[in-house]
C-alpha cells in the first residue's frame, strides 16, 4: 500500500450519499462511497487514511476539504515532490507537497484534499 497517514475520526452527520466527519484537527464532508467496508452511521468511531501525495495546495484547480492546519516541522526535497512532516495536534502527518511549493520548517500548512482520496476504515477494517 506504501505510505499513509491513519487519522481517527467519529462521524458526526449522515445525509444521503456524503457523511460529515469530525476529527482532532477539524471537520469535513466526505462522499459515503469513501466508506469502504459499509455505510456510514451517525456516531461510528472511524479512521481516516490518507496517502501523503493526496495533500493539495491552497490554490488547488480542483475543489478541496480542509482537515485543519498543521505547521512545518520537516521538509526535504524529492526532485517529484517536497516530502514534509507536518505537526497538528499532537500527531505528525506526512505530506508530499509539489515541487512547485516552497515549504518553509516552520509555516502553517492548510491540510488540504479532494474528498474523493480520503479512504474511510471502518469498524474492525481498520489500523
Amino acid at each position: 500500500m506504501g505510505e499513509a497517514n491513519f487519522l481517527p475520526a467519529k462521524v458526526s452527520r449522515t445525509a444521503g450519499d456524503e457523511a460529515e466527519v469530525e476529527t482532532a484537527l477539524g471537520r469535513a464532508v466526505l462522499p459515503a462511497a469513501a466508506f469502504v467496508s459499509g455505510s456510514p452511521v451517525d456516531g461510528q468511531a472511524v479512521t481516516l487514511c490518507i496517502r501523503p501525495e493526496h495533500f493539495r495546495s491552497a490554490q488547488a484547480d480542483e475543489p478541496t476539504v480542509s482537515l485543519g492546519r498543521g505547521r512545518i516541522t520537516g521538509s526535504a526535497f524529492f526532485g517529484t515532490h517536497h516530502r514534509c512532516h507536518v505537526a497538528a495536534d499532537g500527531m505528525v502527518l506526512t505530506a508530499h507537497l509539489p515541487q512547485t511549493e516552497t515549504p518553509d520548517v516552520g509555516a502553517e500548512l492548510d491540510l488540504r484534499l479532494t474528498a474523493d482520496s480520503i479512504v474511510v476504515l471502518q469498524d474492525g477494517a481498520g489500523v
